[in-house]
């Protein structure tokens, strides 16, 4: 696999980029002990100058056990290098999230991901079609619904926190989709943030609350928060944008479920180990489901959020990614299935995925080796 590819391919999912690079610098935590403390090393050095951001917190799950790294500064001149439970804006990953308490939804209520999403919202909304096709969870959950990336009457003045409900439904009153239902892949953050207020309609509780009801208690992710005013402020990387710092995504509003929740390198290995051994239970099962292929494309097969690569040709397995960027942060997570291997990377900047992509595509071969 040409890790390197896919990353540049998926420039498209990050909500924000910028160009300027940001070489970090060379503090680290490292200890320097083993084979991949080395080769975790080498890859960092062989990248410095072309690394886009002042800090990186690296998680690794290979062998059944989990190792951190941290590189740079958890804000540039502090001198603090990012640790395992730094905080940073996981952006993007959290469709992952969505994904899986949307799925787990479904089966609580005996539906398939093919139900149309119309009952779920407003009655007074109109149905949301094109030729003839309905839109449904599965369009939703694969980013083939035709909804565009992002709402119309989205301010990036006002920002996600300046997004209401009440303006994505007035949005959704007019709402031309740009594509008929499940002919085309068109990653959308809109499509997204649907879900996130279907599923607080549903359960009658904010997305904080029912993300931590149905999601990350069960799963004992302790450091993974919706909210910022729940993590512990004083863990937080500083992030930043084109050089300058980054005001923290506090809350996206009502496009909660596109990108808004927070987490560190430890929880989101964590996650991986989650996704990895799914529990006999509705929960399990909404992960294992994710996983599967529900659309593809020349160049790109879908699961539910997930992006899958090809199957290897003998096991049948993939690897399952997604990645994140912010107004301050970038993102990554890959779980191997085939390894039972996963890799964190978490960038306290918001990059252009093109200086960092060599040196995540070396610790990819790490992880995989």
């Amino acid at each position: 696999m040409k890790a390197i590819l896919i990353v540049l391919a998926f420039a498209l999912i990050s909500c924000e980029e910028t160009a300027k690079v940001i070489v970090p610098a060379t503090l680290t935590n490292n200890p320097m002990q083993s084979k991949m403390d080395s080769a975790v090393q080498k890859a960092f050095a062989d990248n410095l100058e072309k690394i886009d951001s002042p800090g990186i917190s690296i998680g690794i799950l290979k062998d059944g056990k989990t190792t951190f790294y941290g590189y740079g500064e958890t804000a540039r001149g502090n001198g603090i290098v990012p640790g395992e439970n730094t905080f940073f804006e996981i952006g993007s990953i959290t469709k992952t999230f969505t994904a899986i308490a949307v799925t787990e939804m479904l089966l609580n209520e005996q539906k398939q991901i093919e139900t149309p999403i119309k009952s779920y919202l407003p009655s007074d909304l109109p149905t949301l079609q094109r030729g003839g096709v309905e839109v449904t969870f599965k369009h939703l959950l694969t980013h083939t619904s035709g909804m565009p990336r992002m709402p119309n009457n989205y301010s990036s003045i006002e920002k996600y926190e300046g997004y209401s409900q009440e303006k994505l439904y007035q949005y959704l009153y007019n709402v031309q989709l740009e594509s008929t239902p499940f002919t085309t892949f068109n990653y959308s953050n809109t499509g997204f943030g649907i879900l996130g207020n279907i599923l607080e309609r549903h359960y009658k509780m904010s997305y904080n609350e029912l993300i931590a009801d149905r999601l990350l208690n069960p799963l004992n992710l302790k450091d993974t928060k919706v909210k910022f005013e729940d993590t512990d402020t004083n863990r937080w990387a500083k992030g930043y944008s084109k050089g300058e710092e980054a005001e923290y995504w506090k809350s996206m509003n009502a496009m909660n479920g596109a990108g808004v929740i927070k987490s560190t390198a430890k929880d989101l290995l964590a996650y991986a180990t989650a996704n990895l051994s799914p529990r006999d239970n509705t929960l399990g099962q909404a992960i294992k489901l994710t996983h599967q292929k529900a659309f593809g494309e020349t160049n790109r097969d879908g699961g539910l959020a997930w992006v899958l690569t090809a199957p290897n040709q003998k096991s049948g397995k993939r690897i399952w990614w997604h990645n994140g960027g912010t107004g301050g942060f970038t993102s990554w997570l890959f779980i191997n299935e085939e390894k039972e291997s996963a890799l964190v990377i978490l960038f306290n900047s918001s990059m252009d995925n093109g200086p960092g992509a060599e040196f995540i595509d070396v610790l990819l071969k790490i992880t995989a080796e």
